[in-house]
């Protein structure tokens, strides 16, 4: 096909929806939600689910849990995804719905993507 002219580009899934959206993409695959504003003029076709895991080393305390209540993760110190991620909100939109308020997490850095 040489006409076809296939480019990877890695940006936030708020630039690729609005890209799409404006006609400088003609399609994309992202790992997020598209912002609201666009859900009435772009086509979203979900192919796959993913699965969110809290990691930490086998050393850590809190390894020998059973289970780790939402009081242990306030204790916890974090690296996260800058506020503005589309993945950050829905981590965070997860946690709420579950009683977590994300807000009190000791964020002890922020990254604008998963790459950094």
């Amino acid at each position: 096909y040489p006409q076809v002219a296939v480019q990877l580009q890695v940006h936030s899934t708020r630039r690729i929806a609005w890209n799409v959206a404006n006609g400088q993409v003609d399609l994309a695959v992202i790992g997020g939600e598209i912002p609201s504003e666009l859900k009435e003029v772009l086509q979203v076709t979900s192919y796959a689910e993913d699965e969110l895991a809290l990691i930490l080393p086998k050393s850590h305390p809190f390894s020998q849990f059973k289970d780790i209540k939402k009081e242990d993760l306030y204790r916890l110190r974090f690296i996260a995804l800058d506020t503005q991620s589309t993945i950050r909100k829905v981590i965070d939109k997860v946690l709420n719905q579950h009683g977590i308020d994300s807000t009190r997490f000791m964020i002890e850095m922020e990254l604008n993507s998963i790459e950094a």
